[in-house]
């Protein structure tokens, strides 16, 4: 698949908020378990949005290669013969 700037701004910023959401859900489980709060489900939903992330910047990477190459294929396609 071809993937655009566009593509890449989007995976750029849903990989923003994913870090968002996990930094915050760290500090939620930081303050549950100083107040003695059971966290065994919030640490389940950290491990899955961990993993979740993992999968984001490894798509953001395969984008990035795509949009390089489409790039480099352009400027090859504007180089006088």
């Amino acid at each position: 698949m071809a993937y655009t700037e566009a593509d890449l701004a989007v995976a750029h910023e849903h990989v923003r908020a994913g870090a968002q959401q996990i930094e915050k859900l760290r500090s939620d489980i930081d303050d549950a378990e100083r107040l003695g709060h059971p966290t065994d489900l919030a640490m389940r939903s950290l491990a899955a949005m961990l993993e979740t992330e993992a999968l984001m910047q490894a798509h953001l990477q395969e984008i990035k290669r795509s949009v390089t190459r489409a790039q480099g294929w352009a400027s090859l396609e504007q180089t006088p013969s």
